[in-house]
Order: structure tokens, then C-alpha cells, then sequence
């Protein structure tokens, strides 16, 4: 009598399943013929279009919660299952588990209990990655050598162009920007004025900083077209390849504005205020009243002035009015010297450590997430149905199958306290928690306790600091 099986299909993109080399229809004759060789019965067929490099399916998930209808699933070929060695024997066990045999038309049943099928099968596999590699590649140096013939693999389609031509509605915003930039704008100001002109962007966004910088920065708008990428740390560009595109600004002012940004960042004023020494909880405070993460600055002394030393300090930036920020001040507008507020975070730290309710409460403790047992539950009660069929049709004998169930539910039984054990309330460790604070407290700078206990600070106008870690 012909056994049931399921049949597993499997093409990469939409476009393969009519090929005549990988479509559906030439996988699906390949396994019927060894179908009715081995006298299997195809009852229903699952079908995926995805990627071989990717585990997640929907059908062969669907296809893994069926698995109790049928004893058998049949794939066209060992690349079906995927082409990455590593996916395909994750997914071959999957299939294995569920108790069905897993058949393959180019090369019989595979088990992995047996040295040959399992050495054919690890060989198979090794070659679907290698295949797949070639492609990758040969399609990667196509696209290159497209590139290189003057043509870019995607026409542009960015702000400024239509179909990889100029559209001069927006390119004149793009060489507007240019010339603001040149003029010694900001991108922050850049950004203020597009959004007070009421330029909008594709799609009627509002402007923002990061856009502006990478359109002032991107070597597209001056011509040059860009595939693939400089390789890390060598900077020699052998990955990289250009061509021409239509130009919407002038490289001779393309260039201009790359100067006149770097002039800024690099020039008369430093990019950032902040002292990495001076401000070792610099990211980590915030301000009580608005939310917003406080900025840190310094303030020199003037000239002649009595105290000599420079005041590096914590403050709410939101207290002043500022272009392109539309809400009310922020009332917080106290200052916070850096280094009283460094000892006294480290002070609150020494008192955590003789409070256990202070700890507790200034603690942020994310117990482990339970483990989702209900699928090996599931799997375990499949066992042992199979089990009980195989008994029934003297498959095993009454010792068999008696030993084989006190194993199943052993397992479950291991399965179902380790699931009660899991559920139990899980409280803070405080005596590790102690041990973390003292051993982050030994490091002389801030900057490595507070990355060490995971430490934030709220500071409120009316003096409250909220101190809280995460040393676990």
C-alpha cells in the first residue's frame, strides 16, 4: 500500500517559478517520477518563494505543523531545502524531528544515521552553496561591469530625478541647498529654511538634518555614480566602480560646498563642546522636566577674570528657543557642575550598596525570558502517538514500546518543571548586584562605572536625581 506523503516546493523569486530549470513544474515532475518509483502517494503539495539563504518560511512551517498526517516528505533536489549549508541542516532536522522521512529525487532518502546518505547529503549542500556563491558573484561583476560600461545598474531616481533624468522642479531646491552651504549655512539652518518655504520632500515629508547632510555629501548630485564600496581599513576602492550620470550641481561647486563644510566642522569652532574626560556621564542624564537628553559644555574664563579654571558643566539645551524646535522652552534651567555631580553619583552609589531597598528600587532588572516549551510538548505527544500506531501495527513489540514511552514521558515530565521552575517569580540577585556596584566603583573614571552598571541619571528642577542601573 502506498505511504503518504507531503511534496516541498521551493523557487527564489517569483519570476523562477515558471523557469524551465528550477520552476515548480520542473520540481514537481522530477519527484512524482521517484514518487511512483518508491511508491509514495503525494497527498498535498507546499510551496515556497523565498530565498535559499533564508530559514523562515511560511510553508515549510506550515508544512512542520502538519507533519503528523504524513510519513514522508519529498523535495525535487538536496538545493531545495536551501543554499546554505548550515540553513539545510537546520532544516533537514527540523523535518527529521517531526518522525517523517525526508526523501530527495536526486538522491533517495536521507538519513543521517547513515555514513553514505549523510556524506552525499553534507556534499550536496557544500556544492548548493558553492553554486550559490558563483551566482552572487557572477551577477555582482555584471553589475560592475555595467557600471564600468557608463550605465549605473539603478537610473536615479532620488530627489532631483525622474527616471534617471533631471527633474528640474526639485533640482533647483538641490542646487539651492548647495549655495546655502557655500554661503556658510548650517544643514541645521539649511533644514529651517526648506521647512519654512514649505519645500516638501517626496511623499510630503518635512526636511530633516540627516537628509540634508547626505544630499550636501553625496558625490551623485555632482555626476559620479557609485556601486559597490571601498573595503574597510584599506581604503583603496577596488570594490568601488563609477560612472557618469547627469549632473544636477557643478563639481566645481560640488567640491566648493565640501569645503566650505569641512571649514566649519574642523575650522574656527570645534564640532562638538564636549570633553570626553571632563564629562563621563555625557548621554547618560537627563532632564526631569522635558525628557530630553541633558548637553554638557564648558565655559572658559574670560580674560582677567578671577577664577581661572574652566566650569564644565551638565544643562537642559531646551531652555532656549531655537530654529526648527517649535515647542515651549524648557523650565529646567539649572546647572550642573560636572565634577560635584560626578562625586555625588558615586556617594549615592557607595550608600546602594548598605540599602537593599534603595538597590531594589534603583534597580532595573530584566529577568531571563521564559522558554516557549509548548512546541517540544507538542513534538513529545507526536512521538509518542507514533508511537502507539507503530505498536499497534507491529512495528514494535509490547517491551519496545513501553520503553520508548517511559522515555518520551520522562522527557516530558523533565519538559513540564523546567516550564513550572521557568514561571516562578524571579527576584533581584542583590548580592551580585553589590558585588557589580564595588567592582565598577574600583575604576577610577566615571565614564567606565557608569558604562559598567548600566547607569542613567534623571535631574529635576526642584534638586531630585533619579539614579538608576542595570548592573545584570
Amino acid at each position: 500500500m502506498p505511504r503518504s506523503a507531503v511534496l516541498y516546493l521551493r523557487v527564489s523569486t517569483s519570476q523562477q517559478a515558471g523557469d524551465e530549470r528550477f520552476g515548480f513544474d520542473v520540481q514537481r515532475q522530477a519527484a512524482e517520477r521517484y514518487a511512483t518509483q518508491q511508491g509514495l502517494r503525494l497527498t498535498r503539495t507546499y510551496q515556497d518563494v523565498i530565498t535559499g539563504t533564508k530559514a523562515t518560511r511560511t510553508q515549510l512551517n506550515a508544512l512542520l505543523e502538519d507533519a503528523g498526517n504524513y510519513e514522508a516528505v519529498l523535495i525535487s533536489s538536496v538545493d531545495r531545502l536551501a543554499r546554505r549549508t548550515g540553513i539545510a541542516y537546520a532544516v533537514l532536522e527540523e523535518l527529521l524531528d517531526t518522525g517523517m522521512e525526508v526523501h530527495s529525487a536526486d538522491m533517495g532518502v536521507i538519513d543521517p544515521k547513515d555514513e553514505m546518505s549523510a556524506l552525499n547529503f553534507g556534499v550536496r549542500s557544500v556544492f548548493a552553496q558553492a553554486d550559490h556563491m558563483r551566482i552572487v558573484k557572477r551577477l555582482r561583476e555584471g553589475m560592475r561591469a555595467k557600471v564600468r560600461r557608463g550605465k549605473p545598474v539603478v537610473p536615479p531616481s532620488g530627489y532631483g530625478w525622474q527616471a534617471g533624468e533631471i527633474f528640474e522642479e526639485e533640482a533647483g531646491w538641490i542646487r539651492q541647498m548647495y549655495a546655502w552651504a557655500r554661503e556658510g549655512k548650517t544643514a541645521h539652518e539649511i533644514v529651517t529654511e526648506l521647512n519654512r518655504l514649505g519645500i516638501p520632500r517626496r511623499g510630503g515629508a518635512r526636511w530633516s538634518h540627516s537628509t540634508v547632510k547626505y544630499t550636501l555629501r553625496n558625490p551623485l548630485y555632482k555626476g559620479v555614480y557609485q556601486f559597490g564600496r571601498a573595503r574597510k581599513g584599506r581604503g583603496d576602492g577596488r570594490d568601488l566602480v563609477t560612472c557618469e550620470v547627469p549632473a544636477i550641481v557643478s563639481p566645481a561647486d560640488w567640491d566648493a560646498t565640501q569645503r566650505a563644510i569641512d571649514a566649519r566642522t574642523r575650522g574656527g569652532r570645534p564640532a562638538s563642546r564636549m570633553d570626553a574626560s571632563e564629562f563621563g556621564l555625557a548621554k547618560r542624564v537627563k532632564c526631569g522636566a522635558c525628557g530630553s537628553t541633558m548637553s554638557s559644555a564648558t565655559n572658559q574664563p574670560r580674560e582677567g577674570h578671577s577664577r581661572r579654571n574652566p566650569y564644565h558643566f551638565y544643562y537642559c539645551y531646551r531652555i532656549y528657543r531655537r530654529d526648527g524646535y517649535w515647542g515651549e522652552p524648557c523650565p529646567h534651567r539649572r546647572y550642573y557642575g560636572a565634577r560635584k555631580l560626578h562625586a555625588q553619583v558615586r556617594e549615592q552609589l557607595e550608600q546602594l550598596q548598605l540599602d537593599d531597598l534603595a538597590l531594589a528600587e534603583s534597580t532595573t532588572y530584566q529577568p531571563p525570558e521564559p522558554v516557549d516549551l509548548t512546541p517540544a510538548l507538542a513534538q513529545i505527544e507526536r512521538k509518542l502517538t507514533r508511537a502507539r500506531e507503530a505498536y499497534l501495527g507491529d512495528v514494535l513489540s509490547l517491551d519496545e514500546f513501553a520503553q520508548e514511552k517511559r522515555r518520551l514521558e520522562e522527557q516530558r515530565q523533565a519538559l513540564l518543571e523546567a516550564q513550572q521552575e521557568e514561571a516562578s517569580p524571579r527576584q533581584l540577585p542583590l548580592k551580585e548586584a553589590r558585588a557589580k556596584i564595588r567592582e565598577a566603583l574600583r575604576k577610577d573614571s566615571i565614564a567606565e562605572t557608569a558604562q559598567d552598571l548600566g547607569l542613567s541619571l534623571t535631574l529635576y528642577p526642584d534638586g531630585r536625581a533619579d539614579l538608576r542601573i542595570d548592573p545584570l
